[in-house]
């Protein structure tokens, strides 16, 4: 199993949602490419794809048993929990690096998927 399938089979379990059956290989390829560059966004995969996004979202669902922005958004966090941990980067540059456009708005993502903010969530992996 590729790597990137084997995290976001992983996430989609994490779910609830796994399926069991190997998907195509174009969503093997969205998958790959939102582990390897989860700031990549939905209309950019679905576009290099040829495929809609709505078709890309359907297929995506189908045959990963999650959705691909649900799939996407735990992705990016299971970054963030990466970045915020292992360096000392400053949040706005972890919120830019994984595609939030404002620190608010990954600050909020964070604090609903953990239950605290990014920078409590820091300092208490570092004790």
């Amino acid at each position: 199993m590729i790597f990137g399938l084997h995290f976001g089979l992983e996430a989609c379990t994490r779910l609830g949602l796994a399926s069991t059956k190997l998907p195509d290989s174009r969503i093997q390829t969205a998958v790959s490419m939102l582990c390897a560059k989860p700031a990549v966004s939905v209309r950019h995969i679905s576009f290099l794809l040829g495929l809609s996004e709505s078709r890309l979202e359907h297929l995506f669902k189908e045959q990963m048993g999650c959705p691909i922005r649900e799939f996407r958004k735990i992705r990016r966090l299971d970054n963030a929990v990466c970045l915020l941990e292992l360096t000392d980067k400053p949040m706005k540059e972890i919120a830019w690096l994984l595609g939030y456009r404002h620190t608010s708005n990954f600050n909020r993502a964070f604090h609903r998927n953990f239950g605290r903010t990014p920078q409590d969530f820091r300092l208490l992996s570092r004790k």
